[in-house]
């Protein structure tokens, strides 16, 4: 092929495919615009983090006052002085268990009997207020019945007079209004 052959391949080459090499061509510029914005922004973070991690490697995170008191002593038991303490308590347990388990079982049962007492007691009222309430309800039944009578005799003893009195008008000679 000869130049002028390459020439107008290259040429139609690039009027047929424009729109794309531009936009390629623009989305590689955004992309350096957006990094050139950030990446100056990003060196200030950086910095700034390395400036907070530099000030927590200075400081001291427990002062040696809060570790030892006026005497350089530690202010706290070490982890073998600990385990020590732990040792001995372990053996004080073990001579003193069976005395100190013999007072909790005995509270234990002593607990157990009032509660026991206590739960005896309360179905017992509760069976004396089921009778009260039963009673009650009974001697109020009787009152009602014996009030219903009372107002139907008194009722008719009422009617009675009434009766009387209309017959003694009329025997009279009244007019009855």
């Amino acid at each position: 092929m000869s130049e002028i052959d390459e020439a107008h391949a290259f040429f139609h080459f690039i009027k047929d495919y424009w729109p794309i090499i531009v936009g390629v061509l623009g989305f590689i510029v955004s992309i350096l615009l957006v990094l050139r914005g950030k990446i100056p922004f990003m060196e200030k973070r950086i910095e700034d983090l390395f400036n907070k991690v530099e000030k927590l490697e200075e400081n001291d995170f427990v002062d040696k006052k809060e570790l030892f008191d006026k005497n350089n002593q530690f202010k706290f038991q070490s982890i073998p002085i600990c385990s020590e303490m732990r040792d001995e308590c372990h053996q004080q347990q073990s001579v003193f268990q069976n005395n100190f388990c013999k007072k909790l079982d005995g509270i234990t049962f002593e607990l157990k009997e009032i509660v026991n007492d206590a739960d005896k007691k309360r179905e017992g009222t509760r069976y004396e207020i089921t009778n009260m309430n039963t009673q009650l309800i009974e001697l109020m039944t009787q009152m009602k019945t014996i009030l219903a009578r009372d107002r139907r005799e008194e009722t008719a003893e009422m009617v009675q007079l009434v009766v009387r009195q209309v017959i003694i008008e009329m025997k009279n000679g009244r007019k009855i209004s």
